[in-house]
């Protein structure tokens, strides 16, 4: 955008949409904020000389122990006439998909349905599998029976647009039991349509 860091911290976004507000993919922003929930869309925002600039921004929100939302984390790629959207579009998701495979907790993306579509390496050590050996399968193939009521409320939840912070019982593939604290938010497309939800896991 042409800023430096220390010219935008503390600023109100405008600073970067100039009152530009009436676009398909602000308002899936704007809505994913007020229901706490991650959202992935196209925006224009403006270069600090005027110049309009395409970007594909990537958001999802964080909890505290209590359940209550502390910030968010957001990811942005220019998407530049040199690159083109298609590949400026997988460069963004690249990045962001290096930063979830670095992460300490477990995280997946599943479908409305409860299915895996992406999981990454820390979620698949935690319950003793490979990562392509939990893709497709159901996140009950995973739950302990005890824990399959809180897991389908909430898998309900995400597909209503709500966003949770729960505990379940995840069995691993020996056998024990691993006592977990869920973050899971529904993730929307550009036309804020729900898609899929993001969780993030972490064994207490």
């Amino acid at each position: 955008t042409g800023y430096a860091a220390d010219e935008v911290l503390g600023q109100h976004i405008d600073v970067l949409y100039r009152g530009d507000y009436d676009q398909p993919g602000v308002e899936s922003l704007f809505q994913a904020v007020a229901d706490q929930t991650s959202a992935s869309v196209l925006v224009r925002l403006y270069h600090k000389d005027d110049t309009p600039l395409m970007v594909y921004l990537t958001i999802s929100p964080l909890f505290d122990a209590d359940g209550q939302l502390t910030h968010y984390i957001g990811i942005q790629r220019s998407i530049t006439d040199t690159y083109g959207p298609d590949r400026a579009l997988r460069r963004a998701e690249e990045r962001y998909r290096q930063i979830v495979e670095t992460a300490q907790e477990g995280i997946y993306l599943g479908s409305l349905e409860g299915k895996i579509i992406y999981i990454n390496k820390s979620m698949a050590r935690m319950v003793g599998y490979d990562e392509k050996e939990l893709l497709n399968r159901s996140v009950l193939d995973f739950v302990d029976e005890t824990s399959h009521p809180i897991l389908l409320q909430n898998v309900q939840r995400r597909g209503q647009g709500m966003s949770d912070y729960y505990e379940l019982m995840l069995r691993h593939r020996d056998g024990h039991l691993i006592w977990v604290q869920i973050s899971a938010s529904p993730i929307r497309n550009e036309y804020g349509e729900i898609t899929s939800a993001l969780a993030m896991v972490t064994d207490i």
